[in-house]
């Protein structure tokens, strides 16, 4: 997971090609997740631009980190997420 400063991105590997489904095409994946200080701050700011919601901030408790994912203007999905504490 490479960062600098106080972003942290994550980058994913597929096992199989066949594994590769960019722009959430499985309606589960992602195709950036990025750590933030406030998720909650950064989904209202979205929010009031209009972006694409694909999901509003949820916990994740398999991986505790609270999320929500939105959809770029290119079909990318992007996730922001902090640390559950």
């Amino acid at each position: 997971m490479p960062f600098r400063d106080e972003v942290r991105v994550m980058l994913d590997q597929a096992a199989d090609p066949e594994d590769v489904r960019p722009n959430g095409a499985d309606e589960h994946g992602w195709d950036a997740y990025v750590w933030v200080a406030d998720v909650e701050e950064l989904f209202a700011e979205f929010e009031t631009r209009d972006a694409h919601i694909v999901y509003d901030p949820v916990v994740k408790a398999e991986y505790d980190m609270k999320e929500f994912a939105v959809r770029d203007r290119d079909g990318y999905v992007l996730v922001f997420g902090e640390d559950v504490k």
